[in-house]
């Protein structure tokens, strides 16, 4: 904190965390009053921000924004806004990129469009393989997860091993 005051964009970043936390619960009405502080808290942000709260930018944002409103039941707004982090992100964001696919992956799951989840989930772990992200980890298990709930279907079955084979050998199929 600078002088007893939040930081504009750390302000976004907790308002952020707590909009995903609100998801999580399923009170929609609550994480989009998160999201919108988040925003209004970012909007407010000069370049005057320290240095220990560089790493949380519009992208990363963007693309909590994007994993809210995909998981309170507004996945093609979400997919949208994931789509947007992925263009806009750097290239040597690299485990920022690959948790991003592995999100839009699972907004593809929330569409109902399996083949592209299972295509977008590929290229998710062809980068997430080369990272050594605990974080990374996480996402690609909470995917299946996601996978497992969703019923029989071929594209849902490959997309489970490809995932199965990755967390077993740390690699792609």
């Amino acid at each position: 904190m600078a002088n007893g005051a939040t930081p504009p964009t750390f302000g976004a970043y907790l308002h952020a965390i707590e909009a995903r936390g609100l998801t999580l619960l399923g009170d929609a009405r609550g994480a989009q009053s998160a999201l919108d502080s988040a925003q209004r808290s970012f909007d407010q942000a000069g370049g005057d921000e320290p240095d220990w709260n560089g790493y949380y930018g519009e992208a990363d944002l963007v693309a909590d924004i994007g994993q809210c409103l995909r998981d309170i039941g507004r996945p093609l707004q979400g997919l949208a806004m994931l789509e947007q982090t992925e263009r806009s992100l750097p290239e040597n964001r690299v485990t920022a990129r690959a948790k991003t696919k592995i999100h839009i992956a699972a907004a593809y799951l929330a569409l109902g469009e399996y083949e592209q989840a299972d295509r977008i989930t590929a290229d998710a772990l062809t980068a997430a393989g080369a990272l050594s992200s605990v974080r990374t980890l996480e996402r690609v298990k909470a995917l299946q997860h996601r996978v497992s709930r969703l019923g029989e279907h071929r594209a849902l079955s490959q997309l489970d091993e490809r995932v199965t084979e990755f967390l077993r050998n740390g690699t792609a199929s």
